[in-house]
C-alpha cells in the first residue's frame, strides 16, 4: 500500500491546507474514523509521527484503523509495540492505553527524553537563537545608557531584555501545555497576537509565584542574624514548591495554584515523580541563580543579559517535564485542576455526542394516531 493512497488530499489541496482543515473539523466536533484516518496520512507527511499515532487511536472503525496501522508500521512511527494501536481499539481503550504506558516510563526516561527534545525538529535553531539573542541586548543597553545617568534610557534598554526572556518563556509555556496534552512534537511559532499574549502572562506569572517562593529566601540572606541553614531552607523550599506552582497555573485561568491544599496535595498525588523533577529543576537553573548572586547590583538589562543564556535550555527541559507529569498524574490531578481526564489528543476536542435514544413510551400514554387506527382496526 503506497503512502499516497491512503486518504491522500485533492491535488490542489497542499498536506499543510489539509492539516489545518482536518483539525477544524475536528474543533468543530464533527470528526468522524474517515477524518481521523486522513489526519494520520497528513501527520505522516508533515513528519508528525507521534501525533499520526495519537490520531490513529481515535479510529473505531476496524478496517481503517488496520490500515492506519499498517501505514504507521510501514513509516517507522510504532517503534515500541506496547504503544501500538490495536485494530479497533475505542477511544476508552486508547486513553487507558496511553495513560498506562506514561505511567510505566521510568522517572530517569522522562528526564532523558526531556533533554533529547531540544534536538528534535527545530528546537536546536530555537536554542541556538534565543541564547545568541541575549549579547545583542547587552550591546543595545550599553549604547542607550552611554554617559547618562537619566533613569529613562536604563529603563528602555531593558524592554529588550523582557521582551526576549517573554517570547522565550511564551514557547516554553507552550510546550508544557502541548505536553500535558500528551503532544511530543515540538511547538510552532503561533501568531504574533497570540505569541505576545503568551509572553506577558509567562512575565507576571514568573514574577508573581517568583515573589511568593523565592523573595523570602533571598530575603533572609542579607540579614546576618539568620544562619545559613535557615537560608538553604527557606531557598530550598521555595525551589521545592515552585515548579508544581507554575505547571498549575499554566494549565489553568485561575490563581488556585496559590492554595495550599491544591498545591500539597497535588505534591503528594505526584510522589516521588515529582520530588525527582523538582531536584533536575534546580540542578538546572543552579548556574543562573550564582550569576544573577553574583551580579546582583549591576544594571538590570547586564544582569538579564548574563543570567538569560543560561535560562534558555534550562526552561525548556523543565516546562517538558512538567508537561509529562501533568499528563502522566492527569487522572490524579483532574480534580485539583479542573480538567476533564479524557485522552492527550493533538487537539482539546472530542468526538460528536451521539442523540439521545428516544424515550420509552410508558403504557399509560396514548399511542399516536397512526398506531391507534392500526390497533382499532379489524384484522
Amino acid at each position: 500500500m503506497n503512502l499516497e493512497d491512503f486518504g491522500a488530499p485533492l491535488p490542489s489541496e497542499s498536506p499543510e491546507r489539509k492539516y489545518a482543515s482536518l483539525h477544524r473539523t475536528i474543533e468543530a466536533g464533527s470528526a468522524t474514523d474517515r477524518t481521523w484516518s486522513d489526519l494520520v496520512h497528513c501527520c505522516l507527511q508533515l513528519n508528525k509521527p507521534d501525533e499520526a499515532m495519537k490520531a490513529a487511536g481515535f479510529i473505531d472503525d476496524p478496517s481503517l484503523a488496520e490500515r492506519a496501522q499498517k501505514l504507521l508500521i510501514k513509516q517507522g512511527a510504532i517503534r515500541h509495540q506496547r504503544t501500538q494501536p490495536a485494530s479497533g481499539m475505542t477511544r476508552s481503550a486508547t486513553i487507558r492505553s496511553v495513560q498506562q504506558n506514561i505511567q510505566n516510563d521510568p522517572i530517569g526516561e522522562n528526564i532523558a527524553d526531556s533533554f533529547r527534545f531540544l534536538f528534535s525538529e527545530q528546537m536546536p535553531l530555537i536554542v541556538i537563537f534565543a541564547t545568541l539573542t541575549f549579547p545583542l541586548v547587552v550591546g543595545l543597553g550599553g549604547f542607550l545608557t552611554q554617559d547618562s545617568h537619566a533613569f529613562v534610557f536604563p529603563l528602555i534598554a531593558m524592554i529588550p531584555a523582557l521582551s526576549v526572556v517573554g517570547l522565550i518563556g511564551a514557547l516554553a509555556r507552550q510546550i508544557l501545555v502541548d505536553a500535558s496534552r500528551g503532544l511530543d512534537d515540538p511547538p510552532t511559532i503561533p501568531a504574533l497576537p497570540t505569541l505576545f499574549t503568551s509572553a506577558g502572562r509567562f512575565l507576571v506569572d514568573s514574577a508573581l509565584l517568583g515573589a511568593i517562593f523565592l523573595a523570602p529566601g533571598f530575603a533572609i540572606m542579607q540579614v546576618d542574624a539568620v544562619s545559613g541553614w535557615a537560608v538553604a531552607g527557606t531557598l530550598g523550599l521555595g525551589v521545592f514548591l515552585l515548579p508544581m506552582a507554575m505547571a498549575i497555573r499554566q494549565v489553568t485561568d485561575d490563581f488556585r495554584a496559590l492554595s495550599p491544599n491544591v498545591l500539597f496535595t497535588a505534591i503528594v498525588r505526584c510522589g516521588m515523580r515529582y520530588c525527582a523533577f523538582a531536584a533536575c529543576f534546580g540542578l538546572l537553573f543552579a548556574p543562573a541563580g550564582v550569576s544573577a548572586y553574583y551580579s546582583a547590583g549591576s544594571a538590570i538589562y547586564l544582569q538579564v543579559s548574563v543570567v538569560g543564556p543560561l535560562m534558555v535550555a534550562p526552561m525548556f527541559i523543565v516546562a517538558r517535564l512538567l508537561g509529562v507529569l501533568l499528563a502522566t498524574h492527569r487522572k490524579d490531578l483532574a480534580p485539583l485542576i479542573g480538567e476533564r481526564e479524557q485522552e492527550a489528543a493533538p487537539v482539546a476536542a472530542t468526538r460528536p455526542t451521539p442523540a439521545p435514544a428516544p424515550r420509552p413510551q410508558r403504557a399509560s400514554e396514548p399511542a399516536p394516531a397512526r398506531l391507534r387506527g392500526s390497533l382499532s382496526s379489524p384484522t
